[in-house]
This record gives C-alpha cells, structure tokens and sequence, in this order.
C-alpha cells in the first residue's frame, strides 16, 4: 500500500499548509509543539492516507513524497 510522507527539513510548517487543505481524506495533519521553543509543524496519518499524490502537486516546498507503507504488527 503507498502512502504519503513529509521530508520535515524540507516543510516550512506554515499554518495554512495547502496539503492539508486538499487532501480527500484529511491525512496531512498538524504536530502539536510540546516543547517550549519546538516548531509546529505537519505530518501524514499513514492509516487515512491513500497514496493518491494529490497532496504533493501542492507542496510548495515539495516536502511530500510517495512511499510503500508497511503496517506494524504487534
């Protein structure tokens, strides 16, 4: 299965990330800054995405990227 992945020294972390608004599933999603001084910043939730690639024709940054997903088994 493919899915989407954010090269985080690539992404600006820009609050209106315009991978988040066009994504049909609503996988580019925001990381919460836990640490005083640390940067938000954006992410893909690997098991809403879908790998359609819609998200990296918008990157300006061209931080995203298609790869094989392998789901972890426990």
């Amino acid at each position: 299965m493919l899915t989407a992945s954010i090269d985080q020294t690539r992404c600006d972390r820009q609050p209106g990330c315009p991978a988040s608004r066009v994504c049909p599933r609503g996988a580019v999603v925001p990381i919460a800054a836990s640490a005083p001084g640390a940067r938000h910043g954006w992410t893909i939730d690997e098991k809403r995405c879908t790998g359609c690639g819609v998200c990296i024709r918008v990157c300006p940054m061209a931080a995203i990227q298609v790869r094989e997903y392998v789901e972890e088994t426990s």
